[in-house]
């Protein structure tokens, strides 16, 4: 039976991204000149609007290493930023990772031996 998440995990910035903005309604956006930091952006997503709640964070090792990760402590600020529930959120998660699996899973039975 496939592990659960009971905690925040380290995540790929890219699985993070994505989650954030399928799940969240929360958008994303490339930093100038910091290929390994993303800026987390939220209604009405105009960093220039006062109020508009953003959140900038870095990959472990200013993205030295790849693929690009997130630490727990990270995806906690950012999610806190965003009001969202740590629960709600690994709800997502193990709903996503499942997902990945059977997708996967799928893809190696349908190749010839």
């Amino acid at each position: 039976m496939p592990r659960q998440h009971k905690t925040i995990p380290e995540l790929e910035l890219s699985l993070f991204v994505r989650v954030m903005w399928e799940h969240c309604g929360v958008t994303s956006e490339p930093v100038e000149g910091r290929p390994y930091s993303v800026r987390f952006v939220g209604k009405p997503y105009n960093t220039f609007v006062p109020d508009c709640p953003s959140k900038q964070v870095f990959a472990h090792q200013k993205g030295k290493t790849l693929p690009l990760m997130l630490s727990p402590h990270v995806i906690k600020a950012v999610l806190a930023k965003f009001d969202i529930e740590e629960e709600d959120f690994l709800n997502i998660i193990n709903l996503e990772e499942s997902q990945l699996r059977l997708e996967e899973r799928a893809e190696a039975e349908a190749k010839p031996n």
